[in-house]
């Protein structure tokens, strides 16, 4: 009963200085928030990445032209060659076993427009149908290239979802045209959204075209970028891997590429992760003093404030620890219902940036009760004092000066 009277009493007071005790909530407030949220995000961000791996992703190997290297929290391509062809593709894939689909590719973007004249700047990958397979892409609506597309140099396109979107709307699929630089493109399929993979790149924005017109029709080139390799089983992977880099060392002569495990994206993403995690914790400790400063500050102009009060009740019987008790009550109702605001706030936007982004919700539970946990004791923490100063009042002359 005590309790309840001394939480209404404390609520009473809060609702009475409405702007100081909401600026003291919002800094408790923040931090958990910015807590919740950002791990949040690190908690989706790996769930992610454990759907791809769990998938096609933990066999697969990407081929890339070039000096791949891991710098400044992302892969970086440092040196492009020339010298990886698109018959290399299919000479690995018959040569060396375990190898269950190859998908050579190259990627490229070029100002793109409709047949309605809507111009945009398109993201271009030229593969063969292998690709979708190995990226499990499933088409929404029409159809997707094949081999003899391929081989013909057909001009026929496959659009992202929302790359459709933003060229045709929720038109039908039926008769509808890209120009790449002019060159017109016959849409054939639109693909389900993906969002984006493990590396960071949208699939949805994308456009893919057969290969062969992608090297013949758009670029005048005979190299591609890279190849995607599919190995049966996990456990081949290194064997197949090495056998790569020993077949493209000897037709090239030097090491003019790199031969990566797609899960070493994942390992970068992490890394990422990581920081951005640390982050979160230097911000949310930041924001949880802050916080614990308002109320302190908060609670010390109570004292002051309430002379008349803590007086009168200390002259009808109440001891020091009643009067300690309500202070801390007070502190602990604004550092605990911050942290309560700042907690459905974060599941809020965190289920936002998951839907936009297709990412899985899974918040961390874990890092949302010991947010709220820890801005409950700093806020006990920072009535401790004013709550003291209360109580050593001396009733008698308080109600004297008053």
């Amino acid at each position: 009963m005590k309790l309840f009277r001394n939480i209404l009493v404390a609520l009473k007071y809060m609702k009475e200085n409405k702007k100081r005790s909401f600026l003291a909530f919002l800094g408790v407030g923040i931090g958990v928030l910015s807590l919740c949220l950002m791990f949040g995000i690190a908690n989706s961000m790996k769930e992610k990445i454990n759907q791809e791996m769990a998938g096609l992703g933990s066999k697969l190997l990407i081929v890339t032209a070039g000096n791949l290297r891991f710098a400044g929290g992302r892969m970086r391509l440092f040196s492009k060659a020339t010298t990886l062809k698109e018959k290399e593709a299919y000479e690995i894939e018959k040569k060396i076993p375990h190898i269950k689909k190859v998908a050579p590719f190259v990627s490229f973007s070029m100002p793109a427009h409709s047949s309605k004249g809507d111009k945009e700047f398109l993201s271009v990958i030229g593969t063969t149908p292998s690709f979708f397979y190995i990226y499990n892409m499933k088409v929404a609506e029409g159809k997707i290239f094949n081999d003899k597309d391929n081989n013909q140099t057909k001009k026929l396109m496959v659009l992202g979802n929302k790359s459709y979107k933003k060229f045709f709307g929720d038109e039908p699929l039926k008769n509808q045209k890209i120009f790449l630089f002019n060159v017109p493109f016959k849409v054939i399929g639109k693909l389900e959204e993906r969002g984006t993979d493990i590396s960071g790149s949208s699939l949805d924005n994308k456009a893919f075209i057969p290969l062969k017109t992608a090297l013949k029709r758009m670029l005048n080139q005979d190299y591609i970028d890279g190849i995607y390799i599919l190995v049966d089983k996990e456990k081949n992977l290194d064997f197949v891997r090495k056998e790569v880099e020993k077949y493209l060392f000897f037709k090239h002569g030097k090491k003019d590429f790199t031969v990566m495990p797609y899960s070493k994206l994942s390992a970068t993403q992490n890394r990422t992760i990581k920081i951005f995690s640390k982050l979160a914790i230097a911000v949310s400790i930041i924001s949880f003093f802050v916080g614990a400063l308002g109320i302190f500050a908060l609670m010390i102009i109570s004292v002051y404030e309430r002379f008349i009060e803590i007086g009168v009740r200390r002259a009808f019987g109440a001891r020091k620890i009643d009067i300690i008790f309500q202070f801390l009550i007070e502190s602990f109702l604004l550092s605990f219902l911050g942290a309560m605001f700042g907690m459905i706030v974060a599941i809020l936007l965190q289920i936002l940036i998951c839907k936009i982004a297709h990412w899985p919700f899974a918040p961390s539970y874990k890092v949302i009760l010991i947010s709220i946990t820890l801005s409950s004791i700093l806020g006990v923490l920072a009535g401790i004092y004013p709550a003291i100063k209360a109580s050593m009042l001396d009733p008698k002359e308080v109600l004297y000066t008053e």
